[in-house]
This record gives structure tokens, C-alpha cells and sequence, in this order.
């Protein structure tokens, strides 16, 4: 997901590559340092986890609030 995300905002144009990047990269690091703090597997407390920080960076990106008609208003019921 990191290396997914990494190579969309660079190849896709538009705000809208940088986002879902953002938002791909950022659940893929949430994964790692999961990984690198000894988890052994995925679980859904870590993928919860992954997911919110990956929801404040896109907020933190493109300044949006859930209601607002963006990608944060899909994101927001996943993550709940």
C-alpha cells in the first residue's frame, strides 16, 4: 500500500492523485510500523488504526471536513 500509494500521487495528475496517495501511503505506513513493532499479522485494531491516521492525513492535505462532499464523506463510515 505504501509503494501503491507513492507511486499514484506521482503518476496521477490533479489533487485528487495526491489525495488517494495520501491515503494509500499513509494506511500502508500504519501497516509497517505495525509490522516493525512486532505485530505478526494484521488485525482489525491495526488496520483501524492505519486507516484513522490515513483519514487525518488527507484531511491535513486538503483542508476538507466530513459533509463537505469528498472523499472523506466515504472514508468517514468505513473507519466507524
Amino acid at each position: 500500500l505504501l509503494a501503491a500509494g507513492l507511486a499514484l500521487a506521482d503518476a496521477s495528475g490533479g489533487a485528487s492523485g495526491a489525495l488517494y496517495g495520501a491515503l494509500l501511503a499513509e494506511t500502508g505506513a500504519g501497516l509497517t510500523r505495525a509490522a516493525r513493532a512486532g505485530k505478526p499479522r494484521i488485525d482489525t485494531e491495526t488496520l483501524a488504526d492505519a486507516v484513522d491516521a490515513a483519514f487525518d492525513a488527507v484531511v491535513e492535505l486538503g483542508g476538507a471536513q466530513v459533509g463537505e462532499k469528498t472523499l472523506l464523506d466515504a472514508l468517514d463510515p468505513f473507519r466507524t
